[in-house]
């Protein structure tokens, strides 16, 4: 009979839940194990068995934080027929994202601003999540221009990223000077670049 070892002793989703708090507020770099084993409720061990080392456990973690950002992008996006209005709820509902954190920001965005310090595959692993972002807002706008919400001279590819960029514009405002009007604003002033049909 084979063995099939102790089952863990913890919720895997919760103990990442606790490590997502931890990287969101200290960032990386100033996350120490201990800090993460005890928000996590486990010890050492624990955390190495189920989630690798520190590196592994982030790149988890910001895994887990984009999930639920990108169902409910996703679910803003497509739920809206109008390509206008989907982009002003979208930007509406990022900025007050933004502004619920608490001044924390976007952990995406706060560990690009430390791309020079960090692992290599995390860094990768973030460029690849900004990319996808992008591609989210873009295929919105091919069928904004499919369904005649804008022309098909439109330059779609640097619409989109001209959006994906005021996301990280809002995040970077929240928590750098945690500025609730100036996050809001730049969804506002944001809407202006969507071209005349």
């Amino acid at each position: 009979m084979s063995k099939t070892g102790r089952p863990r002793e913890f919720s895997v989703d919760a103990a990442l839940d606790k490590a997502v708090e931890v990287f969101y507020v200290k960032g990386y770099e100033a996350a120490t194990l201990d800090d993460l084993t005890a928000a996590m409720g486990i010890q050492r061990p624990s955390l190495y068995s189920a989630f690798g080392n520190k590196e592994t456990l982030f790149l988890r973690a910001i895994e887990r934080y984009r999930e639920s950002y990108v169902r409910s992008a996703q679910a803003t996006l497509s739920e809206e027929a109008n390509g206008k209005k989907a982009m002003e709820r979208f930007l509406a509902q990022t900025a007050e994202c933004h502004i619920k954190s608490n001044g924390l920001g976007c952990l995406i965005v706060n560990s690009s601003v430390d791309c020079q310090v960090l692992q290599a595959s995390i860094c990768d692993r973030i460029r690849q999540i900004h990319t996808q972002n992008e591609e989210m807002i873009y295929r919105r706008l091919e069928r904004a221009v499919a369904d005649g919400d804008l022309t098909r001279k439109t330059d779609i590819r640097g619409l989109a990223q001209f959006y994906n960029g005021v996301i990280q514009g809002m995040a970077v405002l929240a928590r750098g000077q945690n500025s609730l009007d100036a996050v809001r604003s730049m969804a506002v002033f944001a809407m202006k670049a969507w071209p005349d049909s």
